[in-house]
């Protein structure tokens, strides 16, 4: 009679079903992932608690187990592989996993855990007893929730950005064009695995899109403001204007005041073909830092023959 299913739960071989039941609530309570976070050797002696369980809980199996007719994972001992003779996802009839002895898990973690205690690493919460038991049905771990800042730009064109997962690993993620402050992509299958090591959950990954010293962005249009000089203003000239595109040369007209708006066609976001922003340019008329007195003497002389109210 193979000991490794009694020795994993602690007991002599042969030990009842009611000892078999005791102990593993004791052992269950001692190695929940819900109450050794983090500790991956915990955790792996919990899937081992309860591989052995789903077993030995199993009046028909525990009773082969004894016999020597199937082995540690449920599998038969004397003629090979035999669909239903294994432990999780074998088809018996319904006693597979959980079934025999009239013991319901759900019951026994309900009183350890009341209820299951909720997990919270940057996830979803779901329960170790929760994951555990939708993997009898095919159920996911936990998302894992991440944030990537990018820049004010980095959002408005879209690209690629290097994120590091809670795992270590690095992966290269999209960002999409017109990408807005908080908007969410999921990479699916990078989140934590469910409690027996398998189909993991999705990793959620929050954008945070930084300020811009000149930019501000309205749906698909950029808008910025730009300061030109007095003769620039009064004369029109040309100046260079920086985009999400790069910088452009840009024609001042002649009479141009504080407020006026130019607008760069097709140089704002690019959605779709048919879906483009523009730039609107605000213009900012400034005097010099320092006041000319030639400058003084003839606005005196003029302002008396042109007067103006603002």
């Amino acid at each position: 009679m193979s000991k490794k299913l009694y020795q994993t739960l602690q007991l002599q071989a042969g030990a009842s079903s009611d000892e078999v039941k005791r102990a593993y609530r004791k052992l269950a309570k001692k190695y929940h992932p819900d109450v050794n976070k983090g500790d991956a050797s915990v955790e792996k002696k919990f899937k081992e608690i309860s591989a052995a369980y789903a077993i030995l809980s199993n009046t028909e199996k525990k009773a082969k187990y004894d016999r020597g007719e199937i082995d540690d994972t449920g599998a038969d001992t004397f003629h090979g592989f035999r669909p239903g003779a294994g432990g999780f996802g074998s088809s018996d009839g319904g006693q597979s996993g959980w079934g025999g002895g009239g013991f319901d898990p759900s019951d026994l973690f309900s009183d350890l855990f009341n209820g299951g205690g909720r997990r919270q690493q940057q996830s979803k919460s779901r329960s170790g007893w929760s994951q555990f038991r939708d993997k009898q049905t095919g159920g996911k771990g936990s998302d894992v929730l991440y944030t990537l800042n990018v820049s004010f730009v980095e959002a408005a064109l879209g690209g690629k950005s290097r994120l590091k997962l809670n795992s270590g690993k690095e992966i290269e993620i999209t960002i999409p064009v017109a990408c807005e402050d908080g908007q969410k992509l999921k990479l699916k299958g990078q989140g934590q695995p469910n409690i027996l090591g398998q189909n993991p959950g999705d990793g959620i990954v929050e954008i945070r899109v930084g300020a811009h010293k000149n930019f501000v962005r309205n749906n698909l249009n950029i808008e910025s403001s730009v300061p030109i000089t007095l003769p620039e203003a009064v004369l029109g000239g040309k100046i260079k204007v920086e985009t999400i595109h790069g910088k452009l040369q840009v024609k001042i007209p002649a009479g141009s005041n504080t407020d006026d708006k130019l607008k760069l066609t097709g140089k704002g976001i690019k959605l779709s073909a048919s879906k483009i922003g523009n730039h609107i340019v605000s213009l900012k008329v400034m005097l010099p830092n320092e006041m000319d007195s030639d400058l003084q003497k003839f606005i005196e002389k003029w302002s008396q023959k042109h007067p103006y109210s603002a």
